[in-house]
This record gives C-alpha cells, sequence and structure tokens, in this order.
C-alpha cells in the first residue's frame, strides 16, 4: 500500500480484495475487533489543511450571482414567474398635455402590476425605453414610435401628432405583457433619476438568460418538434411571396400619392383665399 494514504484509498481495488474460496473457514473471527493495519485510518489534518479544506467546502456552497459570470444561467425557472398582468382597458394609458418650455414633456399616465403611475416624460425617454426593448427583447414585436425631427419639431401640429403616436405606443405596451412588466418598462414608469442613464445602466443580457426569457415570458420551447418549424418555415415563406408581389403594387401607389401632394396643398391655399375674400 505504498504511495496511499487517507480513508478514501480504499476504493482502490488493490486494497480491497474479495475471495470467495476464503469464507466460512473461522467464524469466531468475525467476534474479533478489525485490525488497523486492514485500513489505514486517515491521519488528521494539520491547520493550514483544514483551513484549505474549509475554503474549498465554502467556495463550493457559495451560491454564484450575477456579477460572477455569464456563465450562469439566470432567472431560473423554478426561481422566477412570468408576470401575467395585463391591462383589461388600454384607456388607462395617455400621454396628454404637451408642455413647450424649450423641450417639450408630456403627462404620462398608466397602470401595471405594481399599481398606476405618472409623470411628466420627453419624447427622448420613449426613444431610449423602445430602443431598449428591441435590444434586450430580439426577435420580439415592439411597437413603433415617431421618428426623429431636428427641424419643426416645436410646431403645435407636429406635438399633437407625436402626442397621438407616443400615445399609441404605450397603449400598444399595455397589450404585451412581457413587455408592460419588464424591467425596462418599470424604469420607465417609475424613474429614480435620468431613464436613459439608468436603461444603460441596466446589465447586459447573455444568449443563455435571454433563452431562460422567453421560456418563461413566452412560453417558447428552445427545441421544438420537427413538424412545428416546418408549419412555421411554411408560413415564412409563404409571407415573404406575398410581400414581393405587393411591393411593386405599394411603390406605385406612394408615388401617386406624392404625384397628388402639391395638387392637393394648391386647392386648400385656394379655398383658403376664396373663403377670405366672402
Amino acid at each position: 500500500m505504498s504511495g496511499k494514504n487517507g480513508l478514501f484509498d480504499s476504493d482502490d481495488e488493490d486494497d480491497v480484495q474479495y475471495n470467495p474460496d476464503e469464507g466460512d473457514e473461522d467464524d469466531e473471527q468475525l467476534d474479533q475487533p478489525i485490525q488497523t493495519t486492514s485500513v489505514p485510518l486517515p491521519v488528521p489534518a494539520k491547520p493550514a489543511q483544514q483551513v484549505t479544506q474549509q475554503v474549498k467546502a465554502d467556495e463550493e456552497e457559495k451560491i454564484p450571482t450575477r456579477s460572477e459570470g455569464s456563465t450562469v444561467p439566470f432567472p431560473k425557472p423554478s426561481q422566477a414567474k412570468a408576470s401575467t398582468y395585463k391591462a383589461e382597458d388600454d384607456s388607462v394609458f395617455s400621454v396628454s398635455d404637451p408642455v413647450n418650455t424649450g423641450h417639450v414633456t408630456y403627462t404620462v399616465k398608466g397602470q401595471d402590476e405594481d399599481g398606476e403611475f405618472e409623470g411628466s416624460r420627453r419624447y427622448n425617454d420613449f426613444y431610449h425605453l423602445r430602443n431598449s426593448l428591441v435590444n434586450r427583447w430580439p426577435g420580439t414585436y415592439v411597437p413603433a414610435i415617431p421618428s426623429k425631427k431636428a427641424v419643426g419639431n416645436k410646431d403645435d401640429k407636429y406635438i399633437e401628432h407625436r402626442r397621438y403616436f407616443l400615445q399609441r405606443f404605450l397603449r400598444k405596451i399595455a397589450l404585451l405583457p412581457h413587455l408592460l412588466n419588464s424591467d425596462e418598462f418599470k424604469l420607465f414608469a417609475r424613474p429614480s433619476g435620468e431613464i436613459e442613464k439608468m436603461l444603460l445602466m441596466m446589465p447586459k443580457p447573455t444568449p443563455q438568460s435571454i433563452v431562460e426569457k422567453y421560456k418563461i415570458n413566452l412560453h417558447i420551447d428552445e427545441f421544438p418538434d420537427d413538424f412545428l418549424v416546418k408549419q412555421c418555415k411554411e408560413v415564412i415563406n409563404e409571407f415573404g411571396s406575398f410581400c414581393k408581389k405587393v411591393l411593386p403594387t405599394l411603390k406605385a401607389v406612394r408615388e401617386q400619392s406624392s404625384k397628388m401632394v402639391p395638387t392637393r396643398q394648391s386647392q386648400n391655399s385656394n379655398y383658403k383665399v376664396l373663403m377670405e375674400t366672402m
């Protein structure tokens, strides 16, 4: 038994052998104590060894967190629960009362699983919220908002136009529980600082965390059966073919409509002059 010490060396086949021919020669041997030379007792560990063993044990029992590496999947299905709250009436979500003080602010009202919320928001807050949702929920539908406009964005008519579509954006979010109750939207609804900075400070999602999030909130199977995959591909291909056929028609309609705009503007101008002269 050279080169072996410790209790766990008894797992070696060289130390423990079984011979059926040697059994039952003397049953009185069963009453005799076990000889210490047959199975070496574990040598008591030195203090330094005990400390090392304790540190290793602590490391094995330590529960990893998000900051310890992206290899840790979070949240686990057993620990996370999908939020199914959805607004029964999307009219509780509103964007109203635009105020132009150099920057246009809107009064935003709504309700999520944590209750009602209200506050002033700028267009940029909506813009950064949507970008965050698009980047952190890849592949899912995120409602659109009006595009940025550098010139003419303080015009009353344009402000009202923007207000309408920002409200439309919120009301569509209200019908999507996974977005309405997301961490991103909660930061928007109840900010404790600048919304843009708070959204940028959120931990970057890993592929594994996105998969787990989709499993929980969207009930998506990571490995769907082949028949379902085939059906989805057929629907996608059919829709792609439809888009290719209808796209030329849509382009033609757009060109014709653009030609009609000057005529319509001229008619409105002439009508205005006529009304002033009457």
